[in-house]
């Protein structure tokens, strides 16, 4: 699977225009929420660990624990194929989560 993103220092993905974009905020620095909800936007469709890691701009280390809550909360399920790759993919309640988060933002983004 390829999705043409453009790559950026310090990235944000933009689930409107569906590429890559810098972020907005102090300092251009993403807290844990916009990286949560990062992970989950590109997980709609199946992703591997390390596209993921790529597409987020995060180390190994910082995905593990991410994904790790993404999963033990149910926002995030792990589905394998027959010759044991591993893919990501947003669940419904994971799916949900975006959506109030948007609205969310959209209240900030009005003023």
């Amino acid at each position: 699977m390829f999705f043409p993103y453009i790559i950026l220092s310090s990235t944000y993905i933009s689930e409107d225009a569906g590429f890559i974009l810098k972020p907005k905020g102090s300092f251009g620095r993403r807290n844990r929420i916009d990286i949560l909800y990062q992970i989950l936007l590109l997980c709609q469709e199946p992703q591997q660990k390390t596209w993921v890691m790529f597409k987020c701009n995060l180390s190994y280390e910082l995905l593990q624990n991410y994904i790790g809550f993404l999963i033990s909360n149910d926002f995030l399920r792990v589905l394998k194929t027959e010759d044991n790759k591993e893919y990501y993919q947003t669940t419904e309640k994971g799916k949900n989560l975006l959506r109030e988060y948007k609205k969310i933002k959209s209240y900030f983004s009005e003023s």
